[in-house]
Formats: structure tokens, sequence, C-alpha cells
């Protein structure tokens, strides 16, 4: 007769690959986990090979992707600090520019004091023969605010009435005379004014140069965030590429 096992099992494999090798015959006794046979795995080797040529490729590129990313990091750290280096040089040259204009506007105060004085002994001493002229026949000769100034000078004692019109008749009527009591007078004040101007304009320029290098500090300093954040995240994906090595 024929003999039959008493239990039979079906062995498979997941991989459709054919069999190169079988490693046991009818009859053997075998154990869990026994290699019973060997596949053909030169498809699943090729495959393999691809695999990690692919693996390996996109690896250097993400090498290559890194190395470009930290190059334009450190690119946004230069250009921010070039940026402010340039910018601090022209806050500084702004702020020299207004120490300067500052200088010239206190020397013009200056000057203007001393042209006041200057017109006060003129018409005292030369003009009116050494009488101090009273405070409303020199606001008739000068501007309301021209009086003003020059009066800060000092109080006025009252002066012959007559005489003052009559000598403030002849300087109206004499320009030399206005030009050569008041020239001065008026190239100072005029010299005041021009240095206001200019001490005005330096400051503005000053706090613009100042405003200008703050916001180029800021845009910098937001370009590096975003190029240091692009980076991060390089590493991270290389990281999880190389795993897969």
């Amino acid at each position: 007769g024929t003999l039959q096992p008493a239990e039979t099992h079906s062995v498979t494999s997941s991989l459709s690959y054919d069999i190169e090798e079988i490693l046991v015959e009818v009859g053997d006794t075998v154990t869990a986990g026994q290699a019973l046979c060997i596949l053909d795995a030169t498809e699943l080797d090729e495959k393999n090979a691809d695999l990690r040529k692919e693996i390996s490729e996109t690896a250097a590129d993400d090498a290559k992707s890194l190395a470009r990313l930290a190059e334009k990091l450190q690119d946004a750290i230069d250009d921010r600090e070039d940026t402010l280096t340039k910018n601090n040089q022209t806050v500084a040259e702004a702020e020299a520019a207004y120490n300067v204009a500052n200088a010239d506007l206190e020397t013009a105060k200056t000057n203007l004091a001393t042209a006041q004085s200057a017109v006060l002994t003129q018409l005292r001493d030369v003009v009116f023969g050494g009488y101090v002229i009273d405070e409303g026949l020199l606001s008739r000769i000068l501007s309301e605010s021209d009086a003003q100034r020059l009066n800060d000078e000092g109080a006025f004692a009252q002066y012959n009435a007559d005489l003052g019109i009559d000598m403030l008749d002849m300087i109206k009527s004499n320009t030399m005379l206005q030009s050569w009591l008041f020239g001065d007078y008026a190239n100072a004040q005029k010299a005041l004014s021009d240095a206001e101007g200019t001490q005005s304009g330096a400051y503005s320029t000053w706090q613009k140069a100042i405003e200008t290098r703050d916001t180029a500090y800021t845009t910098g300093s937001k370009s590096i965030e975003t190029a240091q954040q692009n980076y991060d995240d390089q590493v991270t994906e290389n990281k999880g590429q190389a795993a897969l090595v």
C-alpha cells in the first residue's frame, strides 16, 4: 500500500521569484525558521541596487542643497553686517555734519549779538552824540522785531524827542547811513537764519540716517531668520534621507 502523512502544509512565499535551489528533500525533518529553498534574487538585487543608487543621488543632491542654503545664510549675515557698517558710517557723517551746523549756529548767534551791540554803540556814540535813545525811537528806526532784539541788550533812557525825530528823518533819507549803521546787523541776521535752516536740515538728515540704518538692520535680520529656517529644514530632511540608506 501507499503511506499518507497525517498532516500536510503548503509552503508559500510572498515574493514572486523563481526558486534557484531547494535545500531539503522529501522525508527530511525540518524545524521552524529553517530555510527550505533559495529564491532567485537577481531581479530583487537589481531593484535594490537601483534604489540605493537613487537614494545616494538624492543624498548628494540634498548635500548640494544644504551647501547652497548655508551659503545663502552666510550671504544674508554678511549683507546685514556690510549694510550696517555702511549705514553706521552714514549716521556718523550725518551726526558730524549736524555738530558742525550746530557750532555754526552758535557762532551766528554770537555774531548777531556782536552786531546788535555795534548798532547800539553807533547810534549812541556817533549819531546821537553819546546819548542813549529811547525804545520808541529805536522801534521807528528798525522793525519792531529788530528793536526788541536790540532792546534785550539793555533799557533805553529817554532822549530828546525833537532831536530824535530829526535824526530819525535823517537816517530814513540817507541809504548810505542806513547801510553803514545796519548793514552788518542785517547780514548777521541773515547768517543766523541760514544757520538755523542748515542746522535743522542737518538734524533731519541725521535722524533719517538713523531710521534708515535701523530699518535695514531689521530687514537684514528677518532675511537671516528665513535663511536659517531653510537651512535647518534641509538638515532635517537630509537626516531622514540618510536613515533610508
